[in-house]
């Protein structure tokens, strides 16, 4: 408690500061980088491809309750086990009927840089859980059926889960909002960090070149547009 009561008084003297820093300051007290401008990693679809028939073994245990994703990045590397189940399971749920392919490796490769930073819990070892457990109750706890999903609202949920902590700083949002960090305030102490990391992934959407997950529709096709953190994907014409 005096340890974490020290790294909030240290944070609300550096939120006094003029407002001229970037968001990595959110970390001093961790004192650890922030990967605000880390390369992605170096993937691409044939990559992919290849790891999911070199590891189609292991990849088996997405379908699993006992899905161990320690045993999964031994196997398949840790800048790479992110990329690589989030691609499988999105192939698995047919989403790339409705998402285009390439972009996705290309958006996949910005979120697990934003996912590299030396967080004990919210890492890419944690999305990669989040998302294979969605795709479990989705396709084997009823979810699917209950909900009446589609295909866009099935990757609405995948999606949502890949990215649900991107660029997570260590801190909770009550410690953010009690230190008066500067993302407390922008966001009004409203699901500060839930906003934050949306925020991020559409910065990441809209701005990166080659990551506009655009889906692909037809005249036949009115369902509308998947609706993420009030904002939307849009159709392709």
């Amino acid at each position: 408690i005096n340890a974490e009561y020290m790294g909030i008084n240290k944070f609300m003297v550096e939120s006094k500061k003029e407002d001229t820093v970037q968001e990595a300051d959110i970390i001093k007290p961790l004192k650890v980088p922030f990967p605000t401008s880390e390369k992605p990693v170096p993937v691409t679809l044939e990559f992919l491809k290849e790891q999911i028939v070199k590891h189609s073994d292991i990849l088996k245990s997405v379908d699993s309750s006992l899905f161990n994703v320690f045993e999964c990045e031994k196997r398949i590397g840790k800048p790479f086990l992110l990329p690589v189940i989030s691609y499988y399971i999105l192939s698995k749920n047919s989403i790339f009927s409705k998402i285009d392919e390439p972009s996705f490796v290309h958006f996949i490769a910005q979120i697990q840089s934003g996912y590299s930073q030396p967080n004990p819990y919210h890492n890419h070892m944690h999305a990669t859980d989040v998302i294979q457990l969605s795709h479990y109750m989705i396709n084997f706890c009823g979810l699917k059926e209950a909900l009446g999903m589609n295909l866009i609202t099935i990757a609405g949920m995948l999606i949502g889960a890949l990215v649900h902590d991107f660029k997570h700083p260590g801190y909770s949002s009550g410690i953010l909002e009690n230190a008066l960090h500067k993302l407390a305030i922008r966001y009004n102490n409203q699901s500060t960090l839930e906003n934050y990391h949306i925020a991020q992934t559409f910065k990441i959407i809209l701005n990166e070149p080659n990551c506009c997950l655009l889906y692909t529709s037809d005249a036949a096709d009115d369902t509308p547009c998947v609706d993420l953190g009030g904002r939307r994907i849009i159709k392709k014409k």
